[in-house]
């Protein structure tokens, strides 16, 4: 989870998807961003909720779209 992001570079976004978790499971999410870390990695953040006892969880985490997918 990245908290290095070059000051000035987040891309404000509002989307949907679906990411892949340590567990193999599939959940929806929000995408609230875009942003290049310090090493020039393209982040994204995200806010999902993994179970409604859980609540929410929101971070910005290094993009690897074989582990997220836009919903149409």
């Amino acid at each position: 989870m990245p908290a290095d992001a070059v000051p000035g570079s987040t891309i404000p976004e509002d989307t949907q998807a679906v990411v892949q978790l340590n567990s193999g499971e599939w959940v929806w999410c929000e995408v609230i961003g875009q942003r290049k870390d310090r090493n020039g990695r393209w982040c994204v953040g995200l806010r999902y909720y993994p179970s409604s006892a859980i609540g929410q969880f929101e971070g910005w985490y290094v993009l690897d779209p074989e582990l997220i997918r836009r919903l149409p």
